[in-house]
This record gives C-alpha cells, sequence and structure tokens, in this order.
C-alpha cells in the first residue's frame, strides 16, 4: 500500500521542483551565446535597453528560487506554498525568454530594432503560462469552477496558441545566421519547465486533500 504523504513531505516536494538543474544548465548555455556574440561585437553600448532591465530580473528571479531550493527551511501553509509555485513558475519562464532572447543579441550585431518581436516572444510566453495554469487547476480540481474536461481542453488549446506564436514568430523575424532557432528552441524549455511545476500542482492538490479530510 502506498504511503500517504505528510504535509512537510508535500511542502518539500513543491519548494524543490527540480528547477534549478534546468535552469542552471540553459542560462550556462544562453550565457555562452550572449558572449559569443557580446564581445567580439562590442554590444555594450548596442543592445537595447529593454534586454539589459529583462537580464536584472532573470539574475534576480533565478537567485531567489535557488535560495529557495536551497533553504532547508520548509513553510507548510497554503499561502507559502503557492508562493513556492509562483518563484519557480516565474524562474523557469524567464529561463524560456533568456534563449529566446539569444535571437534579439544575433538581430542587434545585424543592426536589426525588433522591439516588436521581442514583446511578441514574451507574450506568447505569458498566454503559454495561462493556458498551462488553466490546465493543471482544471486537472487536479485545484478551483471546482475550472475542473472538468472543458478547462483541460481550454488550457490546452491556449497553451499550445502561445507555442505556436513562438514558432510563427520563428518563421517570420528577419535573420541572417539561423538566431531565429532559438525562438522556437524556447518552446522546449518551456515544456520542461511545465512538467516540472506541474509536479508542484500535482502535490498541491494532495495538499488540498489532506486540508479537506483535517488530517496533518
Amino acid at each position: 500500500m502506498e504511503k500517504e504523504l505528510t504535509k512537510e513531505e508535500i511542502a518539500h516536494n513543491i519548494k524543490n521542483p527540480y528547477i534549478t538543474p534546468v535552469a542552471i544548465l540553459m542560462n550556462i548555455l544562453a550565457l555562452v551565446l550572449y558572449s559569443i556574440m557580446f564581445f567580439p561585437q562590442h554590444l555594450l553600448y548596442k543592445l537595447p535597453k529593454y534586454i539589459y532591465i529583462f537580464l536584472l530580473f532573470w539574475l534576480i528571479i533565478n537567485v531567489i528560487s535557488y535560495v529557495q531550493e536551497k533553504s532547508k527551511k520548509v513553510k507548510t501553509d497554503k499561502g507559502t506554498l503557492i508562493r513556492y509555485i509562483i518563484i519557480s513558475t516565474l524562474c523557469g519562464y524567464s529561463v524560456s525568454i533568456a534563449i529566446a532572447s539569444v535571437y534579439v543579441f544575433g538581430a542587434t550585431v545585424n543592426g536589426d530594432d525588433v522591439f516588436d518581436y521581442w514583446l511578441m516572444i514574451i507574450i506568447a510566453n505569458v498566454i503559454s503560462l495561462i493556458g498551462f495554469n488553466i490546465f493543471v487547476i482544471s486537472e487536479f480540481g485545484l478551483i471546482q469552477s475550472l475542473s472538468g474536461s472543458a478547462g483541460n481542453i481550454m488550457g490546452i488549446v491556449v497553451a499550445l496558441g502561445g507555442m505556436g506564436i513562438l514558432i510563427y514568430l520563428s518563421r517570420i523575424v528577419p535573420y541572417t545566421a539561423e538566431e531565429n532557432n532559438f525562438i522556437w528552441i524556447s518552446i522546449l524549455v518551456i515544456l520542461m519547465v511545465d512538467l516540472l511545476i506541474g509536479r508542484s500542482y500535482f502535490n498541491l492538490m494532495k495538499y488540498q486533500i489532506i486540508e479537506e479530510e483535517g488530517l496533518e
């Protein structure tokens, strides 16, 4: 018979969704690719300000996520568990955008202004994130009004719509050296992140069951 998890074990699973190993690997890849273009092409004063703002956010949220996963202190109240999920999700999707932003570095080398395309990349990630959240909330019955097959289908359609936008963008943006491919490659990061965060939502469902049954 399968052993029932305690609140502490569930909270630990939610706090540690293993986003950090994926983030470290993908961030190293992004930094290497950034560096290949940044230093030889002297991009310090050429890169648009929005990229520097994003990189600052990317750094901060990844550090926060790393500290969260490495911290030995685990809180079991629902508000904290939701905060764990939000931080992990923001970290994961920031990595997706970081990979897609390799395109901006390449476009800057070519002298192209691609702010509109980069903004669409952000919007596509947000749409995909919304769809994913609708799906997991519906699938695991976290909000009764969204539970059921209709919620599942809506979530999948919205999430795939966001990914479809990324694929479309990778085909229409101006490019010279295949840097556009990093836009659709970011979809692979989204899929990995969704799998890991989905595990956290599954554990949140178990937590709610324990709460409803009045167990410890």
